[in-house]
Parts: C-alpha cells; structure tokens; sequence
C-alpha cells in the first residue's frame, strides 16, 4: 500500500506552498526512476506526547545502549545464540556470523573501538498502566533496535521547521477555505489525547515543538570517533613517516602510502541507486562545516575497485583502509549492508569482510549489527531481540552484567516474545504458545528473522501458517519453527490525521498510528589498543542523541517512509 492524494483542483495552491516548503528544508528523496528529487512524505499535524514521557525516554536510550554494546562483545554469546539462524539464512546471516568468527575470534588483531548510531522505536501502549497513573512511561513499548543505517536523523530537526511552517500558515488560513478545515485540521491529533481546534490554530504552539538534536548529535559522534581514531592510529605521526619516505624516495617506488597526505575521512558505504540522499547529506554537512572532516560516499562495488588494505607496519594496528589511494579511512558508516539485496556476488561479501578487518571504526562492527534488529528492510536478528526479553537467563547476565536493576529498567518496556523453536523450549511449550495464538490471535504477530516485504505474518495470514502440519507442508511447518517468533500486539491508539505525500494531501480518517525512535550513541573500546579479548572496555560516549517519528495508516503492518507507506512526523511536547 502507498499514500495516494485526492486533490481538488482548486485547492492545488494551498498545497504548492507546502512542498515548496518541503524543498526548501531539504525534506526530499530521490524519484523512485530517476534522478529527480520528489518531497518526502511529512503529516501536517506533528504528534503531541506529554513532555515528562519524551524525557524518560530520553534518559533511558543511554541503558539500550549499553545492552547492545555489552550483548555484541560478548563474541560467543552473539555467535552460539544466532547458530540456528545462521544455518536456515546460510547466505546473510550465515556469513555475518562467519565473519564475526574470522574476525573477532580470529588470531589477527582487530579493531576494538566500535561506535554505534542506534535508534530504539517504541508505540505507545494504549492499555490502562498499573496503578492507573495519568502518566506511564512503560506504556511506550520497545517494537524494535535498529543497530545499522537509522535513517532520518538527519530530516528529523527540520521536520519541526516544517510543523511550524504548517501551523503559521494554517492559523492565517484556516476559514478561508472549507477543504483546509476538512482535510488538514478537523478531527486531527497532535498524538494520542486531543484534536486540533478553531482555538489551536489561533494559539501560537509552535515553542511546544521539539526540535530532534539527531542531526547536530549523530556527526558529534562521528566526529569523536575519527578523533580517537586519530589517536589510536597515531596517524600524524604515521603520515608525517610517509610522507618523509616520499620525499627521498624516487618517484613511482615510495609504495601504496606514498599519497597518505589527506587528513581521515568518513566513509559512508551506501547501497546502488540509493534515493534516501538528502539525509545523509545532512550529516555530511554537518561534519564538513562543524568539525571540518571529510566524507567520502561510496558504494560496495565502487570500493571493491578502489579501496586496499594497506599493513600498518610502524604501529602493529590492524590494516588501513585507503580508498582511491588517497583518503584513509578512520572511521566507515553503514548506510547499506543491511539485506541480501547488498551482496549480489561474493565480491561483495569480500569487500565487507575487508572493511571489518580494516583499522577503521565500523559503525557498525558486525558484533553491534547482530547484536540486535536492523532496519525495517533488513534481515533483522529478532533472535537476539526474542532472548533479551529472558531478564534471568540473558538480560541480566550478559547484557548488563549482573546489574538487575538496570535490567528491570528495560524489561518493563519489552512486549512478551515466545520461540517456536522446539530445541530452545520443547514441543510442547511451542504447541502451547501456538494454540494460545489460535485463541486469540489478534493478540499477536508472527515476527520473522529475515523481516521486510511482507514477510511480517498477522491475522488470517498468521492462523494459516500457525495451522501448518507436518503431513500438509514439512517445509513451511520447520520453517515457521525455527526462522519466526511470537510477539504480543501493541494496542496502539488509532486517530485521524493529514499527510502530505506524492504531491497531495492524504485524509486518514481514524487510521493513523504513530512510532517514535529514539537515537542513541556508544563509542567503545580500550583506547589506544586493539585488544584480544571480547570484554567490553571504556566506554569514550554514551549518549541520547535525538528522535525521529513515523506515522503511517493503521491498517498497514509493513513500510516505511521510502517506500510511500509512512510519513515523516514531528513531536509537540505538553
């Protein structure tokens, strides 16, 4: 499904002044046939969350943080807990796994700072929270962790630009024209609780409007990381040796580091024809005009030609990434990778493999990438997401290290999860959980390990393959076991709301839901060294590093923003 306006023609100017608007924020993607930019899809009404909410979860991004960063160096763990997984999804996960083997429990040393740009989605939880509070924190419920390309930190800030831009306009308008007041502000929600009215359009909330700090804090990151990269590397002194041996060397024999003359880079490793430019651009900006480092855009089979490994003799470091044989890379920025659809040959599969073993910093290693979910098109590891919702066994242990209570902190946000893996519970905890499903199935949702295109299962599509026997399809019966997982349905609330998409403006009448993302930062690791062992080191950055919305019809379980099912959102606080 995808947001298709109804426009009448005489209502065109109101909405030309709209995208307008949108282009000249920036709030612009790629056509989906050519190089043509479009406006991102973006709701006319941003959502309104109470203020003291936004703020815990704020503060609570920092623990997320640190349970994925302690989960993904613990190298064993990561590996033995994706063994099933690995040999069902033998040509994606199978290889990740593989490669965390070759790499981190290899005898080559390997880099030990890891840097992670996360963002933990929640809904929220529409059902009464214990003890009947006005306000409930744990009523925003975790629908997944995104460890690789989280898109939007970079539209995110001027998302609010836009809001408040909306609302100007619409307070001077509104009257003017019946199809305003029918289709952008009748009976629509600023999020859950209150309808916009007469009064709010001729009240001034635009200070009520949170602007996402995403795109100042997701560079800082960044930029941190090649700091201590540089440190690390002791790349001044490196390049200083390098270009001394130039210089008394003749030329066209001083080696591959001859050219090593350009300060370290940012290399964002980026999927063919990708349409989500503007908002890496954003960031890459920000780095270039804040902290005055360089980024390099490319995609995998572009660095299969262009970028070596080069030993790192004088240091004993793991090899540096050069990439046209002039931009060593200090620290490389996944914005692909994340779905099979990245690797068509094993060429591909090669250059990944050196880039993790490269002296870069990966954001991120595939320690952090399988440590928890990816993005809504990736394969994501809803394994690792199933197993730390068990606090005792898993959640305590090994994600916080014993410390229960920043583990309960977490655990009161998670939606119950249960195996259909036979070996993990026995048979008849699986039937057990299958015929609960069966009784009640609108309670629930069938989560895959390899998630995106519809492969989500609910409802009838749910009941159908649950009822698989043996004797009708023993395929699809041991695939559903052992490749998805049970999680219980948020009761998210539903209301109405505009969005602008595709040129016009879309009314969702009661149909309209909302996740809110909240990004986080961790940059990790011993300084200085590149250590053997898999325990966690210092911790450089820890931090809430802004939030995103999506808001998308109710009725869809799959799609995101590119592909035109959801839309691009903003928070009001109160």
């Amino acid at each position: 499904m995808s947001l298709c306006p109804s426009l009448p023609a005489e209502n065109v100017r109101y909405v030309e002044q709209l995208l307008a608007k949108c282009h000249a924020l920036g709030l612009v993607i790629k056509g989906e046939s050519s190089e043509a930019v479009t406006h991102i899809a973006v709701t006319l009404q941003p959502m309104r969350i109470p203020r003291e909410e936004f703020t815990a979860l704020a503060q609570l991004q920092t623990l997320w943080n640190e349970m994925v960063d302690n989960t993904a160096r613990n190298f064993e763990f990561v590996r033995d807990a994706l063994r099933d997984t690995a040999e069902s999804d033998a040509g994606f996960t199978g290889k990740l796994v593989e490669m965390l083997e070759k790499v981190y429990l290899g005898d080559e040393p390997y880099q030990h700072l890891m840097l992670g740009i996360f963002r933990t989605d929640y809904m929220h939880d529409s059902r009464p929270c214990e003890g009947n509070e006005e306000t409930c924190v744990s009523q925003w419920k975790n629908v997944e962790i995104n460890t690789i390309s989280c898109s939007f930190a970079g539209l995110s800030p001027v998302v609010t630009n836009f809001h408040s831009h909306v609302m100007a306009y619409l307070r001077l308008l509104q009257g003017a024209s019946p199809w305003v007041k029918n289709n952008i502000t009748n009976g629509n929600d600023y999020g859950y609780g209150k309808n916009i009215s007469v009064a709010d359009l001729t009240e001034d909330h635009t200070s009520m409007l949170e602007e996402s700090i995403s795109g100042r804090a997701v560079p800082e990151a960044l930029a941190a990381a090649v700091q201590a990269w540089t440190y690390q590397q002791q790349f001044d002194s490196v390049r200083a040796h390098y270009q001394r041996k130039a210089m008394l060397t003749p030329s066209g024999t001083e080696g591959e580091m001859s050219n090593l003359f350009t300060s370290p880079v940012v290399l964002f490793v980026t999927q063919e024809f990708e349409r989500n430019t503007a908002d890496q651009y954003a960031l890459s900006s920000e780095l270039l005009e804040t902290h005055g480092i360089l980024s390099i855009f490319r995609t995998l089979r572009e660095l299969h030609k262009t970028m070596q490994l080069c030993d790192n003799a004088i240091t004993g470091q793991p090899p540096l990434a050069l990439v046209d044989g002039r931009h060593p890379v200090a620290v490389v920025y996944f914005r692909s990778t994340y779905a099979p659809a990245d690797f068509p040959t094993e060429e591909f599969w090669n250059t990944r493999l050196a880039l993790e073993r490269s002296s870069a910093i990966k954001c991120p290693s595939v320690p952090h990438h399988l440590a928890c979910r990816s993005t809504l098109e990736d394969p994501p590891f809803k394994k690792m997401q199933q197993l730390l919702c068990d606090v005792e066994r898993v959640l305590i242990p090994v994600a916080f290290k014993g410390n229960k209570e920043k583990a309960l902190q977490l655990r009161r946000h998670f939606m119950s999860q249960h195996s259909l893996n036979p070996n993990e519970v026995g048979a008849a905890k699986v039937e057990e959980i299958i015929q609960k499903v069966l009784e009640r199935p609108e309670q629930f949702v069938l989560k895959p390990q390899r998630e995106g295109g519809g492969n989500l299962l609910s409802g009838s599509r749910m009941v159908e393959a649950l009822k698989v026997t043996k004797e009708r399809d023993l395929n699809t019966y041991n695939k559903i076991r052992r490749e998805y997982i049970v999680m219980s349905r948020i009761c998210y609330p539903v209301q109405t709301g505009s969005i602008l998409a595709r040129g016009g403006v879309v009314q969702l009448e009661k149909n309209m839901c909302s996740e809110v993302g909240i990004f986080g930062t961790i940059l990790s690791g011993s300084k200085g060294t590149c250590n053997k062992d898999s325990g966690s080191g210092e911790v450089l950055l820890n931090a809430f590093s802004g939030y995103t919305v999506r808001s998308k019809p109710a009725n869809v379980d799959d799609g995101g923003v590119i592909a035109g099912v959801a839309a691009l959102d903003s928070l009001l606080l109160v």
